[in-house]
């Protein structure tokens, strides 16, 4: 799922009527998917390589990192079960053609690297 396909689910979602508890499920696949980006924007393996031609092991050497990173996503591994994350995991990379590294230094000399999509 593209920046752009996240914007727009969210506004799906936002306009959605019925159980609060489903938009709430929602909310949350939106925000475990974003924090999943942020982890691989900044995986060296994924940095400047053609996501689509890496080796299987390679891949799920990122999985282990995004799936073991406690910090990030354990909040939503434990919200939205060990199995969700991992498939939206490998549903993103499916989705990244390359990570772009460092694409823009702000004012206090931080480097950012931006995700560039298959579509």
């Amino acid at each position: 799922m593209t920046d752009l396909e996240l914007k727009n689910y969210k506004i799906q979602v936002g306009k959605m009527e019925g159980s609060a508890v489903i938009k709430t499920h929602n909310l949350s696949i939106i925000s475990c998917v974003e924090m999943i980006n942020s982890c691989l924007a900044y995986h060296p393996i994924l940095e400047n390589a053609d996501v689509q031609k890496l080796p299987i092991e390679q891949l799920n050497k990122v999985i282990d990192y995004v799936m073991n990173n406690d910090w990030y996503m354990g909040s939503y591994i434990r919200e939205l079960g060990y199995e969700l994350v991992v498939k939206l995991t490998k549903k993103q990379l499916k989705d990244i053609k390359t990570v772009k590294k460092g694409v823009y230094t702000d004012s206090q000399g931080c480097s950012y690297n931006e995700i560039e999509w298959v579509r």
